[in-house]
């Protein structure tokens, strides 16, 4: 157990090393920006992205942790020693920061002074838990205003944001003035009463669920949504094992008259910026709707599983090309950024000569394609593997994953297909647009 204890102490200092030495890396890197001839309003973009791949985390994370490094450094030195020799956590330390957000500099320091200084801080004996409590109870008593300011800034930093759950279901979440929360939960609960009152066999819940569907979307009832989705599954798992290898698709034939085969286990389906969807689970989402639902083919490299090709071609990125990427990519290619992808971008620059399709294509989220305009920032390779390097010399590697996840990267095929006469012949891959996945929040 000491040895454990110890451990976790040098776990600590070393998170504390990290902090202190992102404070320098941005000192060091605005100086290289600022003598470059960046204008002003674009110094420091990029100096937390950096910090992110070299934390192997989000430009997000990277910039919550560039954040909480400068405000140790400058407004909580009582907490940045115990820090520093392994005695408060990184996330404790976070929740001092957040408690103390509000504060005014003096006030603030004379919190950590009082929580973290002396020869026995109070702090190293609490739980981060216990310490934003005791941080947060001082701030109060310190400055009345303090509350007031918290709740204009919560208010202000409303939102609504999505992520997967299991068995092809989203958690669905709302941070809301307390006011508007409670008066949205609240008309939710009258319309289960009365949709319950008539004789409705759904629970209370499905009945507060159903109603919010059809609340925001203006349906009469919530399964004829006309959700809009990619979903990439085999033409063999869409269809069922009675339809040929190869179904004469076009690249936008309506599902009209197409009766649901029998439900079998298959390769799973994957909705880009979601994750993999069971087959059976896959099949059902698009039996199961009422909207329009159109098949588009997409074409998998057998030996990888990777979307390779799309049967539309055009120039400048087209709609086609930007379903391929998405499909392909999935989240932002940027390594350990799970942002959305929010726009397509030339991996060989179109000033350089890089060529407009989709083996020069990469999917970004908004930000990391604003940061790849930076000076310095070098990327070179195809849309298989891309390669990025930073103005301070990382060099990453990134590579599209499988668009549909099988064992030990067999090749994509239908549940009965055809042996192939061709060594690498392309597969098709059933894209079904039931329109455009919600984005999630940034991590």
């Amino acid at each position: 157990m000491v040895l454990i204890e110890q451990l976790e102490l040098i776990k600590n200092a070393a998170a504390a090393a990290q902090a202190r030495l992102s404070v320098r890396a941005e000192e060091l890197l605005l100086a290289e920006q600022e003598a470059a001839g960046v204008p002003a309003s674009r110094l420091g973009r990029g100096i937390a992205d950096q910090i992110g791949l070299a934390r192997h985390e989000s430009p997000c994370a990277g910039s919550r942790h560039l954040q909480l490094a400068k405000t140790i450094a400058a407004e909580l030195p009582a907490a940045g020693a115990l820090f520093a020799v392994g005695r408060l956590s990184e996330f404790a330390v976070t929740r001092l920061a957040a408690a103390t957000a509000a504060c005014q500099p003096a006030d603030r320091a004379a919190i950590d002074a009082q929580l973290c200084g002396g020869a026995d801080p109070v702090a190293a004996q609490q739980s981060p838990r216990q310490l934003e409590k005791a941080a947060r109870a001082l701030a109060y008593a310190a400055e009345p205003e303090v509350a007031r300011r918290w709740s204009t800034a919560a208010e202000e930093g409303r939102y609504v944001s999505i992520r997967p759950a299991e068995n092809a279901m989203v958690h669905l979440s709302a941070l809301l003035p307390l006011a508007q929360g409670v008066a949205v939960h609240a008309a939710l609960d009258r319309a289960a009463d009365r949709a319950q009152a008539s004789g409705d066999a759904r629970s209370r819940q499905q009945c507060r669920a159903d109603a919010l569907v059809e609340r925001v979307t203006g349906q009469a009832a919530a399964p004829e949504v006309p959700v809009e989705i990619q979903l990439v599954m085999t033409d063999g798992a869409l269809l069922g094992p009675a339809v040929p290898a190869d179904p004469p698709l076009a690249p936008a034939t309506e599902r009209e008259g197409i009766a649901p085969q029998e439900m079998r286990d298959g390769p799973a389906a994957v909705v880009p910026g979601f994750g993999p969807v069971a087959a059976g689970a896959a099949r059902e989402l698009v039996w199961a709707s009422r909207a329009k639902v159109w098949l588009r083919r997409l074409w998998t490299d057998p030996p990888t599983g990777r979307v390779s090709e799309i049967d539309q071609r055009r120039r400048l990125f087209p709609r086609s090309v930007r379903r391929l990427v998405i499909a392909r990519d999935q989240v932002c290619r940027t390594p350990w950024c799970d942002g959305a992808i929010r726009d397509i971008d030339h991996i060989v620059p179109w000033a350089r000569g890089g060529p407009t399709g989709s083996d020069n294509a990469q999917g970004l989220c908004a930000r990391c394609n604003r940061v790849r305009a930076m000076p310095d920032w070098d990327r070179a390779g195809s849309a298989l593997r891309v390669i990025t390097e930073s103005p301070s010399g990382q060099v990453h590697v990134s590579e599209p994953p499988p668009a549909l996840w099988l064992p030990h990267a067999a090749a994509i095929r239908p549940a009965r297909a055809r042996p192939m006469t061709r060594a690498a012949q392309p597969r098709p891959v059933v894209t079904i647009d039931i329109g455009h996945w919600p984005e999630c929040a940034a991590s």
